[in-house]
């Protein structure tokens, strides 16, 4: 699972790195507040670590520039000041549940507690999926396919997956938008946004001798199928 330790504090950005370097998870990298969404699109982190803010809503709005950075939920543990150890912090509905710890007080077992806690319940994803001769590797957004590989935005990443994880059967463009967004959006703006990304998608799979394999149903959603004769060649 990779985090990236979120802190305007030098030394307690150090002090959080090297608890997770201890509890051996990867460490994506460690940024300032004000850095939050550079740093995050580059690292692709599962979680983020957030220490040393004052109040909720700033913490709220580290998690929020590094979910449109991603373009996707992204867990987040919430390191806070001691009172506001169980205060509900108002994150917005398409951001993974976080996981509130009073920040003077954590330690390496609580500090484990809250990440496996936010691995159950936020899905981290892992490992790879194989379909129809394409392989996407979950962590990276590498896709393979005839020896070639290419890597993925981890929007043209997610539209894959659920495809993926639904062989041959259509994904209508409500759950493309609960894959992307974390919730069902259906006005015109986000299908457009989502026709952007499939076209991409299938640009990128163009490449790798698999875009005939992503089907689009007018109105209605995607699919993809097994490949039929040949393997169209990459251009």
């Amino acid at each position: 699972m990779r985090v990236l330790v979120v802190c305007d504090d030098e030394a307690r950005r150090a002090l959080r790195t090297s608890a997770l370097g201890r509890l051996e998870h990867d460490v994506a990298g460690a940024c300032s507040l004000a850095r939050v969404a550079l740093d995050a699109r580059a690292a692709n982190p599962d979680v983020l670590l957030v220490d040393g803010t004052a109040t909720a809503q700033e913490a709220r709005q580290a998690v929020e520039r590094a979910r449109r950075a991603l373009e996707r939920p992204v867990g987040a543990l919430l390191l806070m000041p001691e009172g506001a150890t169980w205060l509900r912090v108002p994150l917005p509905p398409d951001v993974r549940p976080a996981v509130v710890l009073a920040s003077d007080g954590v330690d390496d077992a609580s500090l484990r507690r809250g990440l496996e806690q936010l691995r159950t319940v936020a899905k981290v994803p892992s490992g790879s999926i194989a379909v129809y001769g394409v392989t996407l590797d979950r962590r990276s957004h590498e896709a393979r396919a005839n020896d070639l590989r290419v890597v993925l935005t981890p929007s043209e990443a997610a539209v894959l997956t659920a495809m993926l994880e639904q062989p041959s059967q259509v994904v209508r463009h409500e759950e493309l938008a609960r894959a992307l967004y974390g919730r069902v959006l259906s006005d015109p703006r986000t299908r457009a946004a989502i026709r952007g990304h499939v076209a991409s998608l299938r640009a990128k799979l163009d490449t790798i001798g698999v875009g005939a394999q992503l089907e689009g149903l007018r109105s209605i959603g995607y699919r993809f199928v097994e490949r039929r004769g040949r393997p169209r060649p990459p251009r």
